[in-house]
């Protein structure tokens, strides 16, 4: 079920139980999958959108986010209903105020709450988000597993790097980007040219020596996703990456293993 679902399908089960409370508180600068790895080193700024795909066709995609595998809604329920919290509005507050507040951000919140825009009134009473979120990567089997204070909420399906060169190992989310350009060959491609292989959104790791340009973001070669035929970089499916840049902050771990 995706992410989006689950919260929904949560803050009911909270409701009904009488507990309205959560819990508180690309590829590298080139390629796509027909460029080779050396040609995809971007020599912009730290965590510039790197190359990737980026599927602009969101109706074909294989949406993840189900439970963990061997978890269940249940157990996913009773974890964060044990650290529920519930906050009410007061005048002057806003969707983005609360997240600040809380160390959390609005899409969750919005998610927890079943909520399609950022309108809130005083006296309202919003089940609260909060906690670390990590996003957990397996090369094996191609998943992107989102984890919020060791719940699992979600899993997506991603498409990898060439021969393995997705780097593992432990990176921050250090920029996030809504229609990026596309950093390649010193070329700067504007969203929305045909070139631009990065999709609707960019969440990039920061720059380390000899790590540069990499990231997650979207594809316009949805049938790449589930391969491995990037130039490191993570790629989703557009509605998927659109979904988890809603909930992802800036610093959020990532961490990519085998």
């Amino acid at each position: 079920m995706k992410m989006r679902y689950l919260f929904g399908a949560l803050s009911l089960a909270l409701a009904a139980a009488g507990a309205l409370s959560f819990w508180a508180s690309s590829d590298r600068g080139g390629g796509a999958s027909a460029e080779p790895p050396e040609e995809a080193k971007p020599a912009e700024p730290p965590a510039s959108p790197g190359a990737g795909g980026s599927d602009i066709a969101a109706d074909g995609r294989k949406p993840g986010a189900a439970l963990a595998p061997g978890g269940t809604f249940e157990e996913a329920r009773r974890i964060l209903a044990a650290r529920g919290q519930v906050y009410v509005v007061q005048a002057g507050d806003s969707l983005w105020k609360i997240a600040r507040k809380f160390s959390t951000t609005p899409g969750l919140l919005r998610l927890a709450n079943g909520k399609s825009s950022d309108s809130i009134r005083p006296g309202e009473q919003l089940a609260i988000i909060g906690g670390e979120l990590l996003l957990a990567i397996s090369k094996s089997d191609h998943v992107l597993r989102v984890f919020l204070d060791g719940c699992c909420l979600g899993e997506y399906p991603v498409g990898l790097g060439s021969g393995g060169c997705t780097p593992e190992g432990e990176f921050r989310i250090a920029s996030k980007i809504k229609d990026p350009p596309w950093y390649f060959k010193g070329e700067v491609i504007p969203y929305g040219d045909p070139r631009n292989i990065l999709g609707t959104r960019w969440m990039g790791f920061e720059n380390r020596p000899g790590l540069s340009g990499y990231g997650i973001h979207g594809t316009t070669r949805p049938e790449s996703i589930g391969k491995d035929e990037s130039s490191g970089c993570v790629r989703m499916h557009c509605r998927d990456v659109e979904e988890l840049f809603d909930v992802v902050p800036i610093g959020a771990r990532v961490v990519i293993d085998s």
